[in-house]
Protein backbone atom coordinates (compact mmCIF):
# COMPACT_ATOMS: atom_id res chain seq x y z
CA UNK A 1 0.00 0.00 0.00
CA UNK A 2 0.70 1.73 1.93
CA UNK A 3 2.39 16.97 -3.94
CA UNK A 4 4.35 25.69 -10.79
CA UNK A 5 3.22 24.49 -13.17
CA UNK A 6 4.82 25.84 -16.51
CA UNK A 7 2.00 27.20 -18.90
CA UNK A 8 2.01 24.77 -22.10
CA UNK A 9 2.77 26.46 -25.08
CA UNK A 10 1.60 25.39 -28.40
CA UNK A 11 4.37 25.29 -31.52
CA UNK A 12 5.17 24.28 -35.11
CA UNK A 13 7.22 25.78 -37.99
CA UNK A 14 11.00 24.63 -39.78
CA UNK A 15 13.45 23.39 -37.82
CA UNK A 16 16.92 23.43 -39.70
CA UNK A 17 19.81 20.90 -38.51
CA UNK A 18 23.20 21.28 -38.86
CA UNK A 19 26.04 18.12 -37.87
CA UNK A 20 29.68 18.59 -36.78
CA UNK A 21 32.09 17.26 -34.40
CA UNK A 22 33.81 16.94 -31.34
CA UNK A 23 34.92 20.65 -30.33
CA UNK A 24 32.06 22.55 -32.15
CA UNK A 25 27.96 22.89 -31.95
CA UNK A 26 26.82 19.31 -33.62
CA UNK A 27 22.55 20.16 -33.66
CA UNK A 28 20.32 23.24 -33.18
CA UNK A 29 16.92 22.99 -33.01
CA UNK A 30 14.86 26.35 -33.16
CA UNK A 31 11.49 27.73 -33.92
CA UNK A 32 11.17 30.29 -36.17
CA UNK A 33 9.06 33.51 -35.21
CA UNK A 34 7.47 32.18 -32.00
CA UNK A 35 8.41 32.46 -27.85
CA UNK A 36 11.03 30.30 -26.75
CA UNK A 37 9.45 27.02 -25.31
CA UNK A 38 8.80 26.30 -22.09
CA UNK A 39 11.53 23.45 -21.51
CA UNK A 40 14.83 24.01 -23.48
CA UNK A 41 17.06 20.96 -23.88
CA UNK A 42 20.91 21.24 -24.70
CA UNK A 43 22.42 17.37 -24.86
CA UNK A 44 26.02 17.25 -24.24
CA UNK A 45 27.71 14.43 -25.89
CA UNK A 46 30.92 12.60 -24.21
CA UNK A 47 33.92 10.87 -25.84
CA UNK A 48 33.11 7.81 -27.33
CA UNK A 49 29.02 8.61 -27.93
CA UNK A 50 28.14 6.64 -31.09
CA UNK A 51 29.27 8.24 -34.37
CA UNK A 52 25.51 9.77 -35.83
CA UNK A 53 23.71 8.35 -32.71
CA UNK A 54 22.54 12.62 -32.25
CA UNK A 55 20.16 11.42 -34.83
CA UNK A 56 18.06 9.05 -32.86
CA UNK A 57 17.96 11.07 -29.70
CA UNK A 58 16.59 14.42 -31.57
CA UNK A 59 13.91 12.01 -33.25
CA UNK A 60 12.96 10.47 -29.76
CA UNK A 61 12.79 13.41 -28.03
CA UNK A 62 11.64 15.75 -30.73
CA UNK A 63 8.24 14.15 -30.88
CA UNK A 64 7.74 15.74 -26.97
CA UNK A 65 5.52 18.62 -26.55
CA UNK A 66 6.83 22.19 -25.86
CA UNK A 67 10.79 20.94 -26.03
CA UNK A 68 13.49 22.50 -27.58
CA UNK A 69 16.59 20.40 -28.36
CA UNK A 70 20.41 21.54 -28.90
CA UNK A 71 23.22 18.93 -29.37
CA UNK A 72 26.74 20.01 -28.78
CA UNK A 73 30.24 18.25 -27.96
CA UNK A 74 30.65 18.31 -23.81
CA UNK A 75 32.67 20.73 -21.86
CA UNK A 76 34.52 20.81 -19.23
CA UNK A 77 32.05 21.25 -15.96
CA UNK A 78 29.38 20.08 -17.68
CA UNK A 79 26.68 17.55 -15.39
CA UNK A 80 22.68 17.25 -15.95
CA UNK A 81 20.99 20.19 -14.20
CA UNK A 82 18.48 22.55 -14.92
CA UNK A 83 18.01 25.99 -14.50
CA UNK A 84 15.05 28.02 -14.03
CA UNK A 85 14.44 30.38 -17.00
CA UNK A 86 11.57 32.87 -16.26
CA UNK A 87 8.85 31.05 -16.84
CA UNK A 88 10.65 28.18 -18.65
CA UNK A 89 13.16 25.58 -17.76
CA UNK A 90 16.63 25.06 -19.35
CA UNK A 91 17.79 21.61 -19.27
CA UNK A 92 21.08 20.14 -19.47
CA UNK A 93 21.84 16.62 -20.39
CA UNK A 94 24.42 14.73 -21.05
CA UNK A 95 24.49 11.67 -23.68
CA UNK A 96 26.88 9.27 -22.78
CA UNK A 97 29.51 6.94 -24.49
CA UNK A 98 27.16 3.29 -24.15
CA UNK A 99 24.35 5.62 -25.77
CA UNK A 100 22.52 6.70 -22.31
CA UNK A 101 20.97 10.03 -21.93
CA UNK A 102 21.41 11.08 -18.71
CA UNK A 103 18.87 13.84 -16.90
CA UNK A 104 19.01 15.37 -13.80
CA UNK A 105 17.98 12.37 -11.35
CA UNK A 106 17.43 10.39 -13.78
CA UNK A 107 19.54 7.97 -16.82
CA UNK A 108 16.97 7.06 -20.24
CA UNK A 109 17.69 4.79 -22.88
CA UNK A 110 16.38 5.46 -26.31
CA UNK A 111 13.61 3.25 -25.46
CA UNK A 112 12.22 5.43 -22.64
CA UNK A 113 10.62 8.29 -24.30
CA UNK A 114 7.27 7.89 -22.50
CA UNK A 115 9.70 7.81 -19.16
CA UNK A 116 10.92 11.02 -20.00
CA UNK A 117 7.89 12.96 -21.28
CA UNK A 118 7.26 11.83 -17.40
CA UNK A 119 10.64 13.50 -16.34
CA UNK A 120 9.31 16.37 -17.94
CA UNK A 121 6.20 16.73 -16.56
CA UNK A 122 7.17 15.98 -12.74
CA UNK A 123 9.73 19.15 -13.92
CA UNK A 124 7.16 21.57 -14.97
CA UNK A 125 5.00 20.69 -12.34
CA UNK A 126 7.04 20.37 -9.02
CA UNK A 127 10.41 22.33 -10.70
CA UNK A 128 13.57 20.79 -9.99
CA UNK A 129 13.74 20.27 -6.23
CA UNK A 130 11.07 17.64 -7.45
CA UNK A 131 13.29 15.69 -9.23
CA UNK A 132 15.14 14.10 -6.82
CA UNK A 133 13.00 14.60 -3.74
CA UNK A 134 12.82 10.93 -2.15
CA UNK A 135 10.01 9.60 -3.12
CA UNK A 136 7.49 7.64 -1.14
CA UNK A 137 4.19 5.22 -1.32
CA UNK A 138 2.12 6.78 -4.87
CA UNK A 139 5.36 8.08 -5.71
CA UNK A 140 4.94 11.22 -3.57
CA UNK A 141 7.05 13.20 -1.90
CA UNK A 142 7.08 13.79 2.09
CA UNK A 143 5.60 16.73 1.69
CA UNK A 144 2.67 15.80 -0.89
CA UNK A 145 2.04 13.15 1.36
CA UNK A 146 1.81 15.31 4.11
CA UNK A 147 -0.37 17.94 2.47
CA UNK A 148 -2.63 14.63 1.33
CA UNK A 149 -2.97 13.13 4.96
CA UNK A 150 -4.09 16.79 6.28
CA UNK A 151 -6.75 17.09 3.82
CA UNK A 152 -8.35 13.88 4.46
CA UNK A 153 -8.19 14.62 8.54
CA UNK A 154 -11.32 16.00 8.65
CA UNK A 155 -14.05 14.08 10.11
CA UNK A 156 -17.29 13.05 7.57
CA UNK A 157 -19.67 14.68 10.02
CA UNK A 158 -23.44 12.89 9.37
CA UNK A 159 -24.52 9.80 9.95
CA UNK A 160 -23.23 7.47 7.21
CA UNK A 161 -24.88 4.01 7.93
CA UNK A 162 -26.77 2.96 4.25
CA UNK A 163 -25.85 5.70 2.17
CA UNK A 164 -25.35 4.85 -1.59
CA UNK A 165 -22.00 4.59 -1.96
CA UNK A 166 -21.66 7.25 -4.78
CA UNK A 167 -23.06 9.92 -3.08
CA UNK A 168 -20.38 8.92 0.04
CA UNK A 169 -17.51 9.01 -2.42
CA UNK A 170 -19.04 12.76 -3.55
CA UNK A 171 -19.40 13.61 0.15
CA UNK A 172 -16.00 12.84 0.84
CA UNK A 173 -14.76 14.70 -2.24
CA UNK A 174 -16.29 18.00 -1.16
CA UNK A 175 -15.48 17.16 2.34
CA UNK A 176 -11.96 17.23 2.27
CA UNK A 177 -11.90 19.64 -0.85
CA UNK A 178 -10.21 16.48 -2.73
CA UNK A 179 -10.20 15.62 -6.53
CA UNK A 180 -12.09 12.29 -6.55
CA UNK A 181 -12.73 9.94 -9.99
CA UNK A 182 -14.39 6.77 -10.46
CA UNK A 183 -13.24 4.22 -12.65
CA UNK A 184 -15.55 3.51 -15.76
CA UNK A 185 -14.93 -0.12 -14.97
CA UNK A 186 -16.57 0.37 -11.22
CA UNK A 187 -19.13 3.11 -11.67
CA UNK A 188 -21.88 0.67 -11.50
CA UNK A 189 -20.64 -1.12 -8.68
CA UNK A 190 -20.72 2.19 -6.59
CA UNK A 191 -24.29 3.26 -7.66
CA UNK A 192 -25.13 -0.29 -6.63
CA UNK A 193 -23.56 -0.03 -3.34
CA UNK A 194 -24.40 1.02 0.09
CA UNK A 195 -22.45 1.86 3.21
CA UNK A 196 -22.85 -0.59 5.97
CA UNK A 197 -21.44 1.06 8.94
CA UNK A 198 -21.20 4.38 10.71
CA UNK A 199 -18.23 6.34 10.23
CA UNK A 200 -19.06 9.97 11.31
CA UNK A 201 -16.51 10.47 13.66
CA UNK A 202 -14.18 8.66 11.62
CA UNK A 203 -11.88 11.18 9.15
CA UNK A 204 -12.52 11.55 5.34
CA UNK A 205 -9.38 9.23 4.56
CA UNK A 206 -9.94 5.89 7.04
CA UNK A 207 -13.44 6.27 6.10
CA UNK A 208 -13.16 6.09 2.61
CA UNK A 209 -11.06 3.73 2.21
CA UNK A 210 -13.26 1.49 4.71
CA UNK A 211 -16.34 2.18 2.37
CA UNK A 212 -14.18 1.11 -0.44
CA UNK A 213 -13.08 -2.09 0.90
CA UNK A 214 -16.46 -3.49 1.77
CA UNK A 215 -17.03 -2.99 -2.35
CA UNK A 216 -13.97 -4.53 -3.13
CA UNK A 217 -12.91 -1.04 -4.01
CA UNK A 218 -9.91 0.65 -3.43
CA UNK A 219 -8.62 4.52 -3.29
CA UNK A 220 -5.44 4.83 -5.15
CA UNK A 221 -3.55 8.09 -5.44
CA UNK A 222 -2.32 9.86 -8.48
CA UNK A 223 -0.61 13.12 -9.42
CA UNK A 224 -2.37 14.86 -12.04
CA UNK A 225 -1.09 18.31 -13.36
CA UNK A 226 0.80 18.81 -10.25
CA UNK A 227 -1.76 18.49 -8.36
CA UNK A 228 -3.09 15.25 -6.17
CA UNK A 229 -5.97 13.23 -6.82
CA UNK A 230 -7.62 10.25 -5.59
CA UNK A 231 -8.96 7.52 -7.73
CA UNK A 232 -11.23 5.27 -6.89
CA UNK A 233 -10.61 1.42 -8.62
CA UNK A 234 -11.12 -1.88 -8.33
CA UNK A 235 -8.41 -3.76 -5.87
CA UNK A 236 -6.54 -6.01 -8.27
CA UNK A 237 -5.66 -2.82 -10.37
CA UNK A 238 -3.56 -0.76 -7.89
CA UNK A 239 -0.55 -1.78 -6.77
CA UNK A 240 -0.92 0.71 -3.83
CA UNK A 241 -4.03 2.25 -2.42
CA UNK A 242 -5.04 4.37 0.98
CA UNK A 243 -5.22 1.96 3.98
CA UNK A 244 -7.76 1.72 6.36
CA UNK A 245 -6.35 3.72 9.48
CA UNK A 246 -3.10 3.04 11.26
CA UNK A 247 -1.58 1.29 13.84
CA UNK A 248 -1.14 3.72 16.74
CA UNK A 249 2.54 4.79 17.48
CA UNK A 250 1.31 4.96 21.52
CA UNK A 251 0.48 1.70 23.64
CA UNK A 252 -2.79 0.34 23.13
CA UNK A 253 -4.35 1.74 26.79
CA UNK A 254 -2.97 5.53 25.61
CA UNK A 255 -5.01 5.45 22.68
CA UNK A 256 -7.75 3.41 24.04
CA UNK A 257 -8.11 3.37 27.73
CA UNK A 258 -11.38 2.64 27.85
CA UNK A 259 -10.91 -0.96 26.51
CA UNK A 260 -9.17 -1.60 29.62
CA UNK A 261 -12.30 -0.94 32.16
CA UNK A 262 -12.71 -4.01 34.41
CA UNK A 263 -16.38 -5.11 34.75
CA UNK A 264 -18.17 -7.72 35.63
CA UNK A 265 -19.66 -9.89 32.56
CA UNK A 266 -21.33 -12.99 31.61
CA UNK A 267 -22.64 -13.50 27.96
CA UNK A 268 -24.81 -16.96 27.43
CA UNK A 269 -25.29 -17.77 23.41
CA UNK A 270 -25.61 -14.43 22.76
CA UNK A 271 -25.22 -13.82 18.55
CA UNK A 272 -21.61 -11.68 17.83
CA UNK A 273 -23.41 -8.87 16.38
CA UNK A 274 -25.63 -8.60 19.44
CA UNK A 275 -22.81 -8.33 21.56
CA UNK A 276 -20.89 -6.03 19.80
CA UNK A 277 -23.77 -3.73 19.70
CA UNK A 278 -23.88 -3.85 23.63
CA UNK A 279 -20.28 -3.18 23.93
CA UNK A 280 -19.92 -0.30 21.45
CA UNK A 281 -21.40 2.23 22.97
CA UNK A 282 -19.62 1.44 26.30
CA UNK A 283 -16.45 2.12 25.16
CA UNK A 284 -17.04 5.16 23.13
CA UNK A 285 -15.30 3.78 20.31
CA UNK A 286 -15.80 2.96 16.42
CA UNK A 287 -16.23 -0.30 15.34
CA UNK A 288 -15.15 -0.78 11.64
CA UNK A 289 -15.94 -3.91 10.13
CA UNK A 290 -14.18 -5.99 7.26
CA UNK A 291 -17.31 -6.63 5.68
CA UNK A 292 -15.23 -7.69 2.74
CA UNK A 293 -12.83 -10.54 4.39
CA UNK A 294 -16.20 -11.96 6.31
CA UNK A 295 -17.92 -12.36 3.39
CA UNK A 296 -15.01 -14.30 2.06
CA UNK A 297 -14.77 -16.03 4.91
CA UNK A 298 -18.28 -17.63 4.90
CA UNK A 299 -19.10 -15.48 8.45
CA UNK A 300 -21.93 -13.93 9.51
CA UNK A 301 -22.18 -11.67 12.83
CA UNK A 302 -25.52 -12.35 13.31
CA UNK A 303 -25.28 -16.35 12.97
CA UNK A 304 -22.29 -16.51 15.25
CA UNK A 305 -22.65 -17.66 19.02
CA UNK A 306 -21.02 -15.77 21.93
CA UNK A 307 -20.34 -17.54 25.16
CA UNK A 308 -18.38 -16.19 28.18
CA UNK A 309 -18.91 -17.35 31.67
CA UNK A 310 -19.25 -15.18 34.68
CA UNK A 311 -16.48 -13.11 35.59
CA UNK A 312 -14.24 -9.92 36.09
CA UNK A 313 -12.32 -8.84 33.36
CA UNK A 314 -12.13 -5.72 30.84
CA UNK A 315 -13.37 -5.31 27.60
CA UNK A 316 -10.26 -5.64 25.26
CA UNK A 317 -10.20 -9.66 26.89
CA UNK A 318 -14.32 -10.14 26.07
CA UNK A 319 -13.68 -8.63 22.72
CA UNK A 320 -11.05 -10.84 22.13
CA UNK A 321 -12.61 -14.27 23.66
CA UNK A 322 -16.28 -13.26 21.83
CA UNK A 323 -14.26 -12.39 18.31
CA UNK A 324 -12.01 -15.16 18.79
CA UNK A 325 -15.34 -17.42 18.70
CA UNK A 326 -16.51 -16.22 14.82
CA UNK A 327 -12.56 -16.57 14.26
CA UNK A 328 -11.84 -13.14 14.15
CA UNK A 329 -9.78 -10.10 15.59
CA UNK A 330 -10.00 -6.88 16.75
CA UNK A 331 -6.89 -4.30 16.04
CA UNK A 332 -6.67 -0.78 17.42
CA UNK A 333 -5.70 1.84 14.94
CA UNK A 334 -6.03 5.27 14.52
CA UNK A 335 -7.14 7.60 11.28
CA UNK A 336 -5.53 10.66 9.74
CA UNK A 337 -6.86 13.10 13.13
CA UNK A 338 -5.55 10.36 15.82
CA UNK A 339 -8.91 8.91 16.68
CA UNK A 340 -9.06 5.55 17.79
CA UNK A 341 -11.08 3.16 16.44
CA UNK A 342 -11.26 -1.18 16.26
CA UNK A 343 -10.65 -2.92 13.03
CA UNK A 344 -12.81 -5.77 13.14
CA UNK A 345 -11.30 -8.61 10.84
CA UNK A 346 -10.60 -12.12 10.26
CA UNK A 347 -7.76 -14.03 11.83
CA UNK A 348 -6.12 -14.95 8.55
CA UNK A 349 -3.47 -12.20 7.92
CA UNK A 350 -2.35 -10.50 5.01
CA UNK A 351 -5.57 -8.27 4.73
Amino acid sequence: MFGTRVRAVAFSGRMSVSFARVGCLIALFAVRGFAAPPVAVELATEPGFPLGGERRWIETLQALPDVSIRVRAIQSGDRPEVRAAGSSFEVVGILTSTNQLRLKGATFGLSDRAAIAKWLDRLRAEGADGLTAPRGPFGMTADQLTALHDRLRPAVGGPTKETALDLFVRRIGERSGSSVSIDDGVRDDVRRARVPDEFEKLSCGTALAAALRNAGLVATIERRGGETAIRVTRADRATEYWPVGYAPESSPRAVAPSLFTYLQVEINDTPLAETLAAIQPRLGLPLVIDHNSLAREGIELDAARVRIPSERTYYKRILDRALGQAKLRAEIRVDEAGTAFLWITTLRRGD
